[in-house]
């Protein structure tokens, strides 16, 4: 089931599953920054009409799908 997920709510450390079911591990450090799976959140929150963006600088790549 699909879930909005805010920066608000993100606590100290946690695990979402993506789109993929793959777990991303999320952590927010003493400065108040966010990363996901290592990568820092640049923009957080931006609203859409079927969920959150948050912007990273990496690119995070499925398991699923390599040929």
């Amino acid at each position: 089931m699909p879930i909005t997920f805010c920066s608000c709510v993100i606590p100290q450390k946690g695990q979402v599953r993506n789109v993929d079911h793959q777990i991303l591990e999320f952590e927010r450090d003493s400065n108040d920054n966010l990363f996901i799976n290592g990568s820092q959140i640049v923009t957080r929150d931006i609203m859409t009409t079927n969920g959150v963006v948050h912007v990273i600088d990496a690119v995070l790549l499925s398991q699923e799908g390599w040929i």
